[in-house]
């Protein structure tokens, strides 16, 4: 048995006058969604449909704000400032190829051989003094940093002090690189270091 008229949908604090609705009397009450005749205002059945017709437009409605307020947190994101510093975690690489020369003490040339198994060392960033990776050359002397984001670099490899001019020990080269392009290989070609006996 239905009864048609207009009725008053209650669900929680809000409420909408739905017109010409055909309501059975005997559903179910577990969605809590009342209907009160608006000529006679008496409780006439509760209305699992318009429960689950309200619900879903304030799923919707409440969506549409989830998903209003994702886009406008991701373009803030975007657009904050937030820099990616020197490091790994990117997909630029520096390569290069280590030549060790041999001198005698006076500064003769006596042959060279690729710097296998010499340590280069890398630091993240221009103001930085103490190294943040290391790699071993190859058995031909080359060597990689890969992974890297763009940023300045410095790439140093350790040498003899020439004995002709110090004491004996050990000093730096230092080579300062750039990284510009997301995925560039930045080739620093042969680097030569001496070392004397």
């Amino acid at each position: 048995m239905s009864r048609i008229g207009d009725y008053r949908c209650f669900h929680g604090s809000n409420s909408i006058v739905i017109r010409n609705l055909r309501t059975p009397l005997y559903l179910c009450s577990a969605n809590y969604l009342y209907l009160r005749n608006v000529l006679s205002s008496t409780m006439v059945a509760y209305s699992p449909y318009r429960v689950a017709s309200q619900s879903g437009h304030q799923f919707t409605k409440n969506m549409k704000n989830f998903i209003l307020f994702i886009s406008i947190s991701v373009l803030l994101f975007a657009f904050s400032g937030c820099n990616k510093v020197e490091g790994p975690g990117g997909r630029a690489t520096i390569k290069g190829k280590l030549l060790i020369e041999i001198h005698d003490g006076g500064g003769t040339y006596l042959g060279e051989y690729d710097g296998y198994k010499e340590d280069i060392y890398i630091i993240y960033g221009p103001d930085g003094t103490f190294y943040d990776d290391e790699v071993e050359a190859s058995y031909d002397g080359s060597f990689e940093f890969n992974y890297l984001e763009t940023g300045t670099y410095k790439i140093f490899i350790y040498k003899d002090f020439n004995p002709s001019l110090s004491l004996p020990g050990k000093d730096v080269e230092i080579i300062e690189v750039e990284i510009t392009d997301k995925k560039e290989i930045k080739d620093l070609g042969t680097i030569t270091i001496v070392e004397y006996f």
